[in-house]
């Protein structure tokens, strides 16, 4: 499967245990990753919507939980 390079740091990110989230609320916050996980303090990254989009639909990475206002991501196991 061909990612680009920001889809593919953003894989090689998550094999390093940091997790993708993605603010779905009506202010569009945008999505990022953090360190250790979302919400517990980690370093973050931002991260292109376009970027998570094009993972979901090459089912690189599925939706774990979605509390609004926040989506979570983990990487595809099955893919």
């Amino acid at each position: 499967m061909n990612l680009t390079e920001a889809q593919t740091r953003v894989v090689e990110l998550m094999d390093q245990g940091w997790e993708l989230g993605e603010d779905v609320s009506i202010s569009f916050g945008g999505a990022w990753l953090q360190k250790g996980g979302i919400g517990y303090g980690g370093s973050s990254k931002k991260v292109s919507r376009a970027t998570v989009h094009a993972l979901v639909s090459k089912k690189v990475i599925v939706c774990t939980d979605h509390r609004f206002p926040t989506r979570t991501y983990v990487l595809n196991q099955n893919a």
